[in-house]
């Protein structure tokens, strides 16, 4: 047990994780996915040296246990595919959403769910560019291509978009003004999107750690 740097205990019908002390200031891969009775990673956070785990199909659902995770500086390898925080999230918010949340949350990750993190971080600003186009042409209201300051306080009167770009209806002329860096007092495409794209920030009641 001295030299152990690596437990395997999937399939076990375990349901606590708080008896790694022994091995914490050591392990490096730890593996428990297939236990479903596993709904928490307390115990888990003693494991400064932990570089690996993998916990897939387990009975995690919520943020708050990910956060947990946030504590431990080497880990670099995550797989929670199939537990009900996953299985809810792709449901409820869509593909790809819960993937961003917890590579915000653990910007250290190399790989989650055995996809690199370079390329989920790929898929995102694809599939986010594609959201903001959408967005950008439902505010050129006249259809020119670029947007005016009446354009966007208009667009930015309904709370949803407000809440899709992450502003509160105050801030609406000093958004224009930090989106218009070519101060031509007009807002085209490459400004909207590299304005957004900066931006985007969970908040920790958007991670549910609240």
């Amino acid at each position: 047990m001295q030299n152990l740097k690596s437990l395997s205990l999937s399939r076990n019908l375990l349901k606590r994780l708080d008896y790694l002390d022994s091995i914490a200031d050591r392990l490096e891969q730890l593996w428990i996915s297939y236990n479903p009775g596993i709904n928490s990673f307390a115990g888990v956070e003693s494991c400064t040296k932990l570089r690996v785990l993998f916990a897939g199909n387990c009975n995690i659902s919520n943020m708050r246990e990910i956060s947990r995770l946030q504590v431990l500086p080497a880990l670099e390898e995550l797989v929670i595919h199939g537990n009900p925080l996953q299985v809810r999230s792709e449901k409820e918010e869509g593909p790809l959403v819960l993937q961003e949340k917890i590579l915000d949350m653990l910007p250290s990750l190399r790989r989650l769910d055995g996809i690199a993190a370079i390329q989920w971080r790929t898929k995102m600003a694809e599939g986010n560019e594609v959201e903001l186009k959408g967005l950008f042409d439902m505010m050129d209201t006249d259809g020119s291509g670029t947007l005016s300051l009446a354009e966007v306080r208009a667009a930015f009167e309904d709370a949803e978009i407000r809440k899709r770009c992450m502003i509160k209806a105050e801030t609406v002329d000093n958004v224009f003004s930090e989106m218009d860096a070519d101060r031509s007092t007009e807002v085209d495409w490459d400004e909207f999107k590299s304005w957004l794209s900066t931006r985007r920030k969970f908040t920790n009641e958007e991670l549910g750690v609240m």
